[in-house]
Parts: structure tokens; sequence; C-alpha cells
């Protein structure tokens, strides 16, 4: 009977402190998990805002009343609507005028 209650007791006393420590260990892995939990939420939250941030300010109505503050530029004439052939960037006009035409696809 004595050896019951001491192998009882031996059971309990490395029982109860194991029990402790996992409980301990299980706490502070939810509060570590509470914890990224909350920084993901400021984390969308925070992307939200910029999301909204973003689209205001690219807004093309933002943008064309800036670039008219800012740029001066007139309306786009359908005669300079053209493709990569009949560009005529600052590069190519000297080379245009020499009667050069580095444009010309090749057959």
């Amino acid at each position: 009977m004595k050896r019951i209650f001491i192998g009882l007791a031996l059971a309990l006393g490395i029982l109860f402190p194991t029990y402790f420590l996992i409980n301990d260990g299980a706490d502070d892995a939810a509060q570590h998990m509470k914890n990224i939990k909350s920084d993901i939420r400021l984390e969308r939250d925070m992307q939200q805002t910029l999301r909204a941030e973003w689209s205001s300010l690219n807004s093309p109505q933002r943008l064309q009343k800036l670039a008219q503050q800012y740029l001066s530029l007139g309306q786009m004439k359908v005669s300079q609507i053209g493709n990569a052939w009949q560009s005529k960037s600052p590069a190519t006009l000297t080379s245009l005028e020499a009667g050069e035409n580095q444009f010309e696809p090749s057959q």
C-alpha cells in the first residue's frame, strides 16, 4: 500500500509539471498565432488602403487635369497615329531629312 502511494506520488510529481509545461507552450503558441493573425489583418488593411490610394492617383480625370496643367499638350490628331514604320522620333528625323529610311521593312 505504501508503495502504491509512493508510485502515485512520483507519477503525479512527473505528470503535473509536464502538463503545465505543455499547457504553457500551447498558450505561448496560441498567443503567437493571435499576433500573426493581427499582423496579417494590419497588412491586408494597409494593402486595401494602398490600392484605394493608387486607384485615386491613377484616375483618368486626375491624370488628364495634371497633364493639362503641367504638360500643355493638345488633342491628338488622327495623322499622329501610326505604326513603328512611320515613327518620326527625334532620333530618326535627322536620318529621314537626309533621305535615309531605316524603318522601311525588309523584303
